[in-house]
């Protein structure tokens, strides 16, 4: 075995280690030729014997191999099988002047590189047909070791990670999806199979809605027969021979469930409480108004009651429907007319839309809403001989912002000043109350009143 070193001006950190092994030396000797121009900086080893081969696989692993395909000693085939046992990343390039089409198959089947022909022109590809070996291997590896990242990436992730056929059955799951399922590491089998029955029967729209990118919620049953809520996402990718596959990824939400439960039972405590605390703090207001004699403050203290009374409709709204974030002011109004005018005889004409609005912005728009409907109730009718309100509310079309318009009008004797606040122009506290809610409410009002022929009030506010 006779080791050669051809080395550039640059010392480089690490040396190509290449075999050439060729029982022919005018051969060996071309071949190196051909290296040396395409590889300067390589550690040539050449190999004309079984012994000098197995003495360079075991003093140290070879980076590239160039052999002779018949050999006196060896075929070129074995020397094959041997490099790609010790390391099948090792590269190598058969080069031979006696196998014909039939040997080339078998060796690109055995897992040789390239072949060439013992021709002079042939020799001088070999360095073009290492360097493509060379690269081929770097992107083998390189996918493989893509490949193990995401392996060991779909094995750890804490969510539960499935490849599922187009039609929903399950070809592989991870450690988390068979926690999902409530099966044992041990038997991915069984979990497969209840994977593959829960999206290919038992949830099968939910899955054709995940692979078109929706995100649907459902609930998976365990192999213990407990049901349990999960999301499911999937995504479109390819299999090893090109086939569509799907990565679905299942995320238990069961405890956001349970955590969601929790809080909705709280929220409705809490609201059920604030609405009988406000009852109780409404009736006492009343029996105090009862109780004084000086009118003043008895109206003072009826016109607390009702604004206590309206927060506390909100509050009920909210109780009843379940919904504890938003208001259906249709609703509320509707309550709120019917506790106002369920005495006097006027008539009343409602004409009223669903318009939802968050917690925070129907407590105010209520609150005006009854301090117009009060005002007027009050107010607006002495003398009149058949005093009438009309409500509507309905939606603005064609805003940038979603708003809405409540109207309040009435038949009655119409205002001194156009305040809706007050009858007179003193610009009392319903006044500023109205002004400071309309702030609040991201509201404007717009009040149009003549003497003898009624009021129209407009209010125009942000829904969302």
């Amino acid at each position: 075995m006779r080791e050669r070193f051809w080395a550039s001006s640059n010392e480089i950190e690490a040396r190509v280690r290449v075999l050439v092994i060729d029982d022919n030396p005018d051969d060996r000797l071309l071949a190196a030729r051909e290296l040396r121009r395409g590889f300067p900086d390589a550690s040539l080893v050449e190999v004309d014997s079984a012994g000098e081969f197995d003495t360079a696989l075991s003093e140290a692993r070879p980076n590239l191999v160039v052999t002779d395909y018949q050999m006196g000693w060896m075929d070129g085939l074995d020397v094959l099988r041997r490099v790609k046992a010790l390391d099948p990343d090792i590269p190598v390039v058969m080069v031979t002047g006696t196998g014909g089409e039939a040997v080339a198959v078998e060796a690109m089947r055995e897992g040789v590189d390239d072949y060439l022909l013992k021709k002079g022109h042939e020799y001088a590809r070999l360095p073009v047909a290492i360097q493509a070996a060379i690269d081929r291997t770097r992107q083998r590896r390189q996918a493989r070791q893509a490949q193990e990242r995401y392996r060991s990436l779909f094995q750890h992730v804490p969510v539960g990670l499935a490849i599922c056929r187009a039609g929903g059955e399950a070809v592989e799951a991870n450690d988390a999806l068979l926690a999902i399922l409530g099966a044992p590491p041990q038997a991915p089998g069984v979990a497969l199979a209840q994977l593959s029955r829960c999206l290919s029967v038992n949830h099968r729209t939910e899955w054709e809605a995940a692979k078109g990118g929706a995100a649907p919620e459902t609930e998976f049953q365990r192999l213990d027969g407990e049901l349990t809520a999960v999301v499911m996402r999937a995504r479109r990718i390819a299999g090893e021979d090109g086939t569509e596959l799907f990565e679905c990824a299942v995320t238990d939400i069961t405890p956001i469930r349970r955590a969601q439960e929790e809080r909705t039972v709280l929220l409705a405590e809490l609201y059920h409480r604030v609405n009988n605390n406000l009852q109780i703090l409404t009736a006492f207001v009343l029996t105090l108004a009862n109780r004084t004699s000086d009118p003043a403050v008895r109206r003072s203290l009826e016109e607390l009651s009702s604004r206590i009374h309206s927060i506390a409709l909100v509050q009920s709204r909210l109780y009843k429907s379940g919904d504890y974030a938003r208001v259906n002011l249709r609703e509320f109004l509707e309550e709120l007319l019917a506790s106002l005018f369920q005495g006097p005889d006027i008539a009343v004409s409602t004409s009223l839309e669903d318009v939802i609005v968050p917690v925070s912005r129907a407590i105010p728009i209520g609150l005006m809403a009854n301090e117009l409907l009060l005002n007027a109730l009050k107010h607006a009718f002495d003398g009149v001989v058949e005093p009438s309100v009309s409500v509507s509310l309905r939606r603005l079309p064609g805003e940038p912002k979603e708003r809405a318009l409540l109207l309040v009008e009435d038949n009655g004797v119409g205002m001194t000043d156009g305040e809706p606040g007050e009858r007179s122009p003193r610009g009392g506290y319903g006044t500023r109350l109205l002004k400071s809610l309309s702030r609040q409410a991201e509201a404007k009002m717009e009040t149009t009143s003549e003497l003898g022929r009624g009021t129209r009030i407009a209010l125009d506010f942000l829904v969302s």
